[in-house]
């Protein structure tokens, strides 16, 4: 057209067309975008590209196909000139899971320092509670019968706090 830019499918497949929802016969008789939705950001960033005379890139973003449908695409784009008129070839693909297993995979990295850091601490804990539990043992073998209970309730509460940090 006299933007320059390409109004028309010339091939699509198979899954393009179930993404879009229409038949290959449907995408190839509609004009370029009237098959998006007009306010399709990823669209309009794609018509952006092109007006500025960039001829590779590649996006990426959530793109509303026509049925509703939201996913996040990767768009790679190449821009050039099939018998003196300029078309485009778009790839897209569909990263939503992609994106989300990345997502969860920095989670686990999360939790797995700490789990390393709660490991360390524990292990920080458990000198300076041995140490203790020592002393309070000698203190015990002294047999002074005015401090008994009290070792008996320190000893009592070294081994409950020795008991959880072996849980980690």
């Amino acid at each position: 057209n006299d933007n320059e830019l390409p109004t028309r499918f010339i091939e699509i497949n198979p899954v393009a067309c179930k993404r879009f929802g229409y038949s290959r016969e449907e995408l190839l008789s509609m004009s370029f975008p009237s098959n998006v939705p007009p306010d399709s950001p990823m669209v309009q960033r794609i018509i952006e590209k092109i007006r500025e005379g960039q001829t590779s890139f590649t996006l990426q973003d959530e793109f509303v196909f026509p049925r509703g449908k939201t996913l996040t695409i990767e768009f790679s784009v190449r821009v050039f000139n099939l018998n003196g008129k300029k078309v485009f070839l778009s790839i897209s693909r569909d990263i939503t899971e992609r994106l989300k297993t990345e997502e969860l995979l920095r989670k686990s990295e999360k939790l797995a320092v700490v789990g390393q850091l709660s490991t360390a601490i524990a292990h920080e804990i458990k000198n300076p509670l041995t140490a203790m539990k020592g002393f309070m043992q000698l203190l015990q073998s002294l047999g002074n019968k005015d401090t008994e209970h009290y070792i008996d309730i320190v000893l009592s509460e070294i081994e409950r706090i020795d008991s959880i940090t072996n849980e980690f």
